[in-house]
């Protein structure tokens, strides 16, 4: 009697090769069409021990093969060809592809498990240009914190849409997410109909795009697939370990005599979740007075720009001590060193400084000393200290907030036309006022009227 021949773990099998057998989940499946290999059903299979693996079933196999394969259903297959993975839009990680040939055999199986073998890409290593490869697809999972209105565009003469949103994800990382067609309606209804309720957003197969040396996700064609708020364990546990708002927190003062039990953590109150909660990240909310050769304003930076020219995030530099500053001028020395440091700030002219009912002026970008490649250089004017940009620290330098989008409200779905002109106004009136080109000029214009003045005076 032949002994049953085991099943192979997909990490093992390998192109030298037909006559394989495997124990496998449909995890999802699309119809295909290129010019080269017309249509095709593709899968991605996952083994028990959760390797991934892209399918591909030819036309010839099709009509005999596709009734079998159904989403979510485990199979057995049998004889099939291996062939290495390369190019662009890999469906997984695997070294090779599987290919159905005229013999290969799939039949049914009870189901092994209900897992649905997500390989989840962590937000710090898609942002990271040195980190996951572009040509191979991901699965991501996220909070949508943000989404913009939606768009059409015209693309090979096919009217489509175009929504881009913005995820978060259990530390508070953000990551750009655009969707198209299907998906972007989807996604758009979805927030639309959300009301208070969060939206998490589970995008297999997307694919990484970079644009100016920032890093987004979104759907590949029509071989995604977007899930939101599903009831899987991995999407339940992420909805467990996210923060539950995006808005500043407050602390909860101590009660006098109250007993406090050992490891309690402290509590912060959300008046947006109205209810206490330990889960809180601190946030930068700097508070200074910048000058240079021709004033004084004051300013607020935000916590990434913050975070940019002190070296340490707010988190680090508290050390997990939350207690909020009493006295503004004990300021943590890292703060307190930035005053005298010279930067270039880009700031924004908001409705409230036109109007005179503010006199801050928010800060959008902060360029470390004399790096910025976009702003008009002004020349030396005649005075020999140039105290452009110093800074002074004069109120209180850290917030408590759950989130940085409340505190920056110069996302993407934000804009203020006057700060266009701000950073260039002010060096027209540095050159209008004192550079040396200036005085040049007019040196020149009264020489040539003192010479016309002596011509005409002989003749």
């Amino acid at each position: 009697m032949a002994a049953v021949q085991a099943f192979t773990p997909l990490a093992d099998i390998k192109p030298f090769k037909t006559h394989w057998k495997i124990q496998v989940k449909i995890v999802h499946s699309w119809t295909q069409y290129t010019q080269f290999t017309g249509e095709t059903v593709e899968m991605v299979l996952a083994d028990t021990y959760g390797t991934l693996i892209h399918a591909t079933v030819k036309k010839p196999q099709v009509s005999k093969l596709q009734r079998f394969i159904v989403s979510g259903e485990w199979r057995i297959i049998e004889h099939f060809t291996l062939t290495k993975s390369t190019g662009k839009y890999r469906a997984t990680k695997h070294g090779f592809k599987m290919s159905m040939m005229e013999k290969t055999l799939i039949s049914r199986t009870p189901a092994v498990s209900d897992d649905i073998y997500v390989d989840l890409a962590n937000f710090p290593d898609i942002l990271n240009e040195a980190g996951l490869s572009e040509n191979i697809l991901i699965d991501v999972l996220g909070q949508v914190v943000s989404f913009n209105e939606m768009k059409i565009h015209d693309v090979n003469n096919k009217i489509t849409k175009r929504l881009e949103c913005e995820l978060r994800d259990t530390n508070d990382e953000r990551l750009k997410c655009t969707l198209w067609g299907r998906f972007a309606e989807a996604m758009y209804n979805a927030c639309q109909n959300a009301g208070t309720e969060r939206v998490i957003c589970l995008l297999r197969l997307a694919k990484i795009n970079s644009f100016k040396g920032e890093r987004a996700v979104s759907n590949s064609f029509d071989m995604s697939l977007l899930e939101i708020n599903a009831n899987y364990p991995a999407v339940l546990e992420f909805v467990a370990n996210c923060l539950k708002c995006s808005k500043t927190a407050y602390k909860i003062p101590k009660v006098e005599n109250e007993i406090v039990k050992k490891g309690k953590k402290e509590m912060f109150w959300c008046p947006t979740c109205k209810e206490d909660t330990p889960k809180v990240i601190p946030r930068y909310l700097l508070n200074v007075g910048v000058m240079d050769s021709t004033g004084d304003i004051k300013c607020l930076i935000f916590d990434k720009s913050a975070q940019e020219i002190i070296g340490v995030s707010a988190e680090d530099l508290l050390e997990g001590k939350w207690d909020e500053i009493q006295d503004p001028t004990n300021l943590p020395q890292q703060i307190r060193d930035l005053v005298g440091k010279t930067f270039q700030f880009l700031v924004t002219i908001g409705k409230e400084n036109i109007n005179e009912t503010d006199d801050t002026y928010k800060v959008s970008t902060v360029w470390l000393g004399n790096e910025s490649d976009n702003l008009d250089t002004v020349e030396d004017s005649d005075q020999q200290t140039d105290q452009r940009n110093d800074l002074s620290i004069d109120q209180e330098g850290l917030a408590l907030t759950n989130s940085s989008e409340t505190t920056d409200p110069l996302g993407p779905t934000s804009s203020t036309p006057s700060s266009k002109r701000s950073m260039d106004a002010v060096s027209e009136d540095i050159e209008g006022q004192g550079s040396t080109t200036k005085k040049a000029c007019v040196s020149s214009i009264l020489g040539d009227i003192e010479k016309e003045e002596i011509e005409g005076g002989k003749n």
